[in-house]
């Protein structure tokens, strides 16, 4: 059978990135660029409040009257600004958790942009003719010097053709294409926090990575960026 090809413009040639400023219609409403994340302390995740939240937001100064902050999840609290002025000028600031909320010591927990996995984590719905040491050199070349990881969805036996890609440090993208092969794109989505894990349709508090459905993709000598282990 001839693989679906991704929308992805008729000329069959790979796009623009698409960075981590704005969002489309199909992206979650928290990836506009005004929101920042905090990943709670495994703790305290089950019994921290708003009020606990803000507090220790407002000793690190940073929210002002009026501004949204909330839960993400039970490991994931957002703080929601008016521009992207405020967002630059916040961001890879550290908050700290006090022990007297139920911890053992004092937790510092870094303030990073919203976007599944920090934007480390890519997730390819169709490999199409590629094989995995192409698409990992065509990765490769296109990230010239970022160290990554790349697995895939296996049900037993069989090996489907979903990818996961993960880099070890943030790209500050939403997506991107590569690859033109008999006019078939590769198109890497950022995987999203709020959403369901892609690959088994259940929840990880670790991430995509965690899924026990994804096995690493075999490696090659010839790759040079490549990681062993998925980089934490």
């Amino acid at each position: 059978a001839v693989p679906k090809q991704p929308q992805s413009g008729k000329s069959g040639k790979p796009g623009g990135d698409r960075k981590t400023k704005r969002s489309e219609q199909e992206e979650s409403r928290f990836a506009d660029g005004s929101f920042l994340v905090v990943k709670a302390p495994e703790a305290i995740k089950d019994k921290l409040t708003e009020e606990d939240f803000s507090n220790v937001c407002e000793s690190a100064g940073v929210i002002k009257h009026g501004m949204s902050v909330g839960a993400l999840s039970k490991t994931h609290w957002f703080l929601r600004y008016d521009n992207q002025a405020e967002v630059d000028e916040v961001v890879g600031k550290v908050i700290t958790f006090p022990k007297d909320l139920g911890l053992k010591k004092d937790e510092r927990h870094e303030i990073v942009p919203y976007l599944a996995d920090g934007p480390k984590s890519f997730y390819l719905s169709n490999a199409g003719p590629f094989k995995d040491l192409e698409i990992q050199e065509l990765i490769e070349k296109k990230f010239e010097g970022q160290k990554y990881w790349m697995g895939k969805k296996m049900l037993g036996l069989i090996k489907t053709p979903k990818r996961l890609l993960l880099f070890e440090k943030s790209q500050g993208l939403y997506s991107f294409e590569v690859g033109d092969k008999a006019g078939f794109l590769l198109r890497f989505r950022a995987i999203n926090r709020t959403k369901k894990c892609g690959y088994c349709g259940k929840e990880h508090e670790g991430g995509a990575g965690s899924c026990p459905l994804i096995q690493p993709c075999e490696p090659s000598s010839d790759l040079k960026n490549r990681l062993v282990r998925m980089p934490i």
